[in-house]
């Protein structure tokens, strides 16, 4: 005879009431998975066919899109005494405009740790950025040490949470919403 769990802590909405039962579901949520997973592979798919799609509709406009710009530049750069009297950056036609402008000052950075190096010996430390931040890792090692001190801010939070693991699936459904990926049986 089926051995019937008992109702302890169990929600009255549950249509289970025995372990075959129990079973039989966890088959049904592993066959919805493997679906789930197919439809996604398939979504993939064919996303990726269409990205290739459209690369290859693009590629013939961006190869003409280059040479335009090309031949733009070189009629601008030969001209440009010319056309851009006075000083003057831009040059504005009918069908839009072009012309140079300066681009904003960039830090070019050639051994790091020479310059940081020569700023310390120099005493320009106010151009040297320290990133200060909690070690999680070491926190957590530290838990019971950590938990006596009692700091504000800090909380070391563990729950139990409810898991079904079906068969030929790799994730893990679980009831705080997240899949995790399966562990490797023991």
């Amino acid at each position: 005879m089926p051995m019937r769990m008992a109702a302890k802590n169990t929600p009255q909405t549950s249509r289970i009431r025995l372990l075959s039962e129990a079973d039989g579901v966890i088959g049904r949520l592993g066959e919805l998975q493997r679906q789930i997973e197919a439809a996604e592979r398939e979504l993939n798919d064919r996303i990726e066919r269409l990205r290739a799609d459209a690369v290859e509709q693009i590629r013939p406009l961006i190869a003409e899109r280059d040479t335009c710009f090309t031949e733009l530049h070189e009629f601008a750069k030969e001209n440009r005494a010319d056309m851009l009297p006075r000083g003057q950056k831009s040059l504005k036609l009918s069908a839009g405009a072009f012309g140079w402008r300066m681009s904003p000052w960039t830090l070019v950075v050639r051994g790091a740790e020479t310059a940081l190096a020569e700023l310390k010996a120099r005493g320009l430390t106010q151009f040297i950025r320290t990133r200060e931040e909690l070690d999680r890792l070491v926190l957590r090692r530290q838990r019971s040490q950590i938990e006596k001190l009692d700091l504000d801010g800090l909380k070391f939070d563990h729950h139990e949470y409810f898991y079904v693991a079906p068969n030929e699936v790799r994730v893990e459904l679980t009831s705080d919403g997240v899949k995790h990926r399966r562990r490797p049986e023991r």
